[in-house]
Formats: structure tokens, sequence, C-alpha cells
């Protein structure tokens, strides 16, 4: 289990619709032919080409490899309310990042310059990337500051 204390974004999933053209039974799409066929050997229905539309997700791997970056991680196995994607810095700017197998101690005396003084690293390092979420990934980007728990 990894701790990150500090800035994260949060985004909410962007879906697209994606529409194929294959060979199925004209019928019942679910019946399994193979390509070749003329007939559906399950309900003898003609074999052809079907458009078929499906939602996919959105993710980091969408973005033209020309403009991606190694600098973010983005846990997969946190519990994030559905459809809400958390990305957390994978060089620790604008936070800390805490093993869960070691003890740490964090005093925070001046928790504004703390926080003033995160920002301006997550920000120096990551506004390019929370641009590219925008164009190419998340709806409703946000940075925030707190505690984030995660396996990855």
């Amino acid at each position: 289990m990894e701790t990150h204390f500090g800035y994260y974004i949060t985004g909410k999933e962007r879906t697209e619709e994606i529409s194929t053209t294959e060979v199925r039974c004209t019928e019942n799409h679910d019946h399994i032919v193979h390509p070749k066929q003329k007939f559906c050997g399950e309900c003898g229905a003609m074999v052809g080409p079907v458009t078929v539309t499906e939602q996919r997700t959105l993710w980091y791997d969408d973005i033209p490899d020309e403009d991606i970056t190694d600098h973010l991680i983005f846990p997969e196995y946190c519990d994030a309310p559905a459809g809400e994607i958390i990305a957390v810095s994978n060089y620790g700017a604008g936070g800390l990042d805490i093993d869960g197998h070691d003890y740490n101690e964090i005093a925070i005396d001046n928790l504004e310059e703390v926080k003033r003084k995160h920002f301006e690293e997550f920000m120096t390092k990551h506004a390019h990337d929370i641009e590219l979420l925008k164009k190419y990934v998340y709806d409703d980007v946000e940075i925030k500051y707190g505690f984030v728990s995660y396996d990855y």
C-alpha cells in the first residue's frame, strides 16, 4: 500500500463511441460465426457485414505518443468513486510519498506554506500533463490536496 500526501489530480472518465464493421449473423449479432460462412449455424440467417457500436473509456494511452510523459501514476486499485480517475505524481512533486511499510512522521507547523510550496512544485512539473488530460482523457479535471492511499 502506498500513501501520497499532497496534490493529486482527479477527473471523470470520458468515453467515446467506436463503430467497426464485423462479419456476424445478421439476425442475432451474438451468434458466433466464421467470416467465411454464408449462413449462421445457430439460426440459419445470412452472415454478413454488420456495424457494431461500442462505448470505450479513454485512458492516458490515448494521448499522442509525442506528447505523453511518465510523470503521473494512475493507481488501478484505489477505491475512487465509480467513474473517477486519480493520478499522483510519479516523482513526488507536490507532496510526499510515504511507503506503507516504514515509520514516517510528518509535522506540519505551517500548513499554508507547505501547501503553497507543494502547489508550485506540482504545477511546475505537471502543468503540461494536466492540459493533456483535459484535452484527451478526462472531463471535470480537478487538482486536490490531501491523502491518497493506493496499490498499483
